[in-house]
């Protein structure tokens, strides 16, 4: 257990990257990270293997094809095994060839197939009853998962904007912590909890702040904590809460992170990157 410092009197100044650390690094970020990253190699992955929203092949000539060959792919849907049948039909006198895809038993090499064709070049076209794509639209739902993770990281920039704030322009008091409940949630196998603090502020005002994390201890060491509060809402902020604890730089404010500090909260970020680039390299391959 550390002791709280000694904080100057507001306002006070916050470094521009120890403002950029605050919105950037938490618990909402990494989750609004990881998030983006995973979410969005795999709408990149599922998407260029969906087929379309509108059929493309909905208003082509109709033609009759042979197959000329199937094969198993790796894609399952449903737990059936997706095979490609290729086929081969007539566009203008000259043969043209196809790929449609379905579920199941593929037809038998020979067999023929009814086609909607659309004039190229080249032509294309798609076999009536499968799909032109391993994989149905709605696959292409997943581009749904990065979009939450846009959500979770706009919602961390807002909380890391509000502790900016208190930061500069909150007043400091004592909280005591009154209940103690625990969520539905986990992180890496830990419950979180939800602590509720009472505080009296500098107009003798009762005000109560929730705090919900699953690493309670660092906010309950002391029997008073060290928190900021709005002076005008009440809203507050734990110091202990907060994702990167900023240290006053012996003048008008705070000092700004250390280096390893800042890197750190750029793990999540690189990561992200990292699984989009592979995602987006699965795509272009596939």
């Amino acid at each position: 257990m550390s002791a709280p410092p000694v904080l100057p009197p507001a306002p006070r100044d916050v470094p521009w990257l120890l403002r950029l650390a605050l919105q950037t690094r938490g618990g909402l970020a990494l989750a609004g990270w990881l998030v983006l990253g995973f979410g969005g190699a795999m709408a990149l992955v599922f998407g260029s293997f969906a087929e379309p929203w509108s059929d493309p092949f909905g208003d082509g000539a109709q033609a009759n094809a042979r197959v000329v060959a199937t094969e198993a792919t790796s894609v399952r849907v449903n737990s059936q095994r997706v095979h490609a049948v290729r086929f081969e039909w007539q566009s203008d006198g000259a043969p043209q060839h196809g790929t449609s895809y379905l579920e199941g038993q593929p037809p038998v090499i020979g067999a023929t197939l009814v086609v909607r064709w659309l004039p190229g070049p080249p032509p294309r076209a798609c076999a009536i009853g499968m799909r032109a794509a391993p994989l149905p639209r709605w696959a292409r739902l997943t581009l749904a998962i990065p979009l939450v993770g846009l959500g979770l990281l706009v919602a961390a920039k807002i909380r890391g904007l509000r502790h900016v704030r208190l930061l500069r322009d909150g007043l400091p008091a004592r909280g005591v912590c009154t209940a103690k409940r625990a969520t539905a949630g986990k992180v890496n196998g830990r419950r979180v909890q939800a602590l509720t603090f009472r505080f009296i502020d500098a107009r003798g005002r009762e005000h109560t702040t929730e705090v919900r994390t699953h690493r309670v201890d660092p906010l309950l060491d002391e029997a008073e904590e060290l928190l900021l509060y709005d002076p005008v809402d009440g809203r507050a902020v734990l110091w202990d809460a907060l994702p990167l604890r900023p240290l006053p730089d012996g003048g008008t404010g705070f000092a700004a992170p250390t280096t390893a500090e800042f890197a750190a909260g750029l793990v999540a970020p690189t990561i992200a990157a990292v699984a989009l680039a592979i995602g987006q390299a699965i795509a272009d391959a596939g």
